[in-house]
């Protein structure tokens, strides 16, 4: 929970962002995968993609944020 908070802040505030990403990315992935593998029930597999978009999202963060 702590890293959700900590993250969002970062990254919504603008400073340290690329760790925000970090921290984001470190708890959805795994989260990601234990809870939403079942891609047979249609709730699960739209949660997945859901999740895969966000996880997009924050690797576009952190490969902006990294050039400048």
């Amino acid at each position: 929970m702590v890293l959700i908070a900590v993250g969002s802040a970062l990254v919504v505030s603008g400073w340290r962002s690329r760790l925000g990403a970090v921290l984001l990315l470190v708890f959805l992935v795994p989260t990601t995968l234990l809870f939403h593998g079942d891609v047979g029930d249609s709730g699960e597999r739209i949660q997945l993609l859901k999740n895969l978009a966000i996880v997009a999202g924050l690797l576009l963060l952190v490969e902006q944020d990294s050039k400048g």
